[in-house]
């Protein structure tokens, strides 16, 4: 599906299984030859035509996504943007979820950082005008919790493609009861709305009451070893412990892209139920992957402190 439907005045799309063998013709999935779901076989791929209509009366272009979902065997979404007309930014924030989850000791005053991610997934600059910690209720009030960890002097740019990693401070003995709930206020400017927006990112600490909480594992380096430009790798957070959650492997695994090579498109960031997800490198160098991890117990959700793992990408 082509979204916002918005975008669909603009963009059309025809998928097709592409031929693997000489004479044969791709079969289009039409829903005749073809239709969804469909299973693709070893061997297989999926091609998709994108068709862009430019307008002819003026109307400003609405850059959109190619949505597929998939099972692999894991649901998730292959996410392919549309840009056309002018470079223009598009905001995206991690972790997936929208939530950043602290599990913490109140009674142990214990403190620590967290990271929310900005990311741009278009192919114009990212023009972030303000950055914000308040209490979710009454919105607008300073956050006592949470606190970021190098506020700016002034407007961050994030480049086309690129990622902005936000520290976040929090303290967990000014949390007041079980919880808080607080949020980080992200003001970019829109040149499609020609204006400045806000988007929130949700930020939550609960009280752990001294129980064993999850450990994320992203694997070795080691494990890696080897990872080249344009194959697949597999990251797999098996290693990853639940602490005192009802199960012995973790409910939920959140995966984000927190460090690649300068100019490289590849995003991660997926909240996924099991420990492995895949993601291609497209440029030589070192990527950095972040894993938090977190379980159902009889004190509520708990979290994992992130983990990460830096992986070297030959050509």
């Amino acid at each position: 599906a082509v979204e916002p439907s918005a975008g669909q005045k603009f963009f059309s799309v025809v998928c097709s299984i592409p031929a693997t063998k000489p004479g044969e013709s791709d079969v289009p999935i039409d829903g005749v030859a073809k239709k969804y779901p469909q299973a693709i076989a070893s061997g297989e791929s999926l091609g998709c035509a994108v068709c862009y209509a430019p307008p002819t009366d003026g109307t400003a272009v609405t850059n959109a996504e190619l949505i597929i979902p998939v099972h692999t065997p894991t649901p998730s979404e292959i996410r392919v943007a549309l840009l056309a007309g002018p470079p223009a930014p598009k905001l995206g924030v991690g972790p997936a979820s929208s939530n950043v989850y602290v599990s913490a000791d109140v009674a142990g005053a214990e403190s620590g950082t967290r990271t929310a991610y900005i990311y741009n997934d278009g192919n114009g600059a990212l023009q972030i005008n303000g950055l914000k910690i308040e209490t979710s209720f009454p919105s607008g009030a300073p956050g006592e919790v949470f606190s970021l960890a190098s506020p700016p002097d002034a407007g961050l740019s994030v480049p086309a493609y690129g990622v902005l990693l936000v520290g976040l401070n929090w303290n967990a003995a000014k949390v007041k009861g079980s919880g808080a709930n607080e949020m980080l206020r992200i003001t970019y400017f829109d040149p499609g709305a020609g204006k400045s927006q806000d988007e929130v990112l949700q930020l939550i600490a609960s009280d752990s009451m001294g129980a064993l909480r999850p450990t994320a594992d992203p694997g070795a380096a080691a494990a890696y070893a080897g990872a080249k430009i344009g194959v697949p790798i597999a990251l797999n957070g098996s290693g990853s412990k639940s602490g005192a959650g009802w199960s012995n492997t973790p409910d939920s695994y959140s995966w984000n892209l927190a460090a690649k090579p300068a100019g490289s498109k590849v995003k991660l960031n997926v909240d996924v139920v099991g420990p492995t997800v895949s993601v291609t490198p497209d440029l030589a160098g070192t990527y950095r992957f972040e894993l938090v991890v977190w379980a159902s117990s009889a004190q509520g959700i708990l979290t994992s402190a992130p983990a990460h793992v830096d992986i070297v990408v030959g050509n």
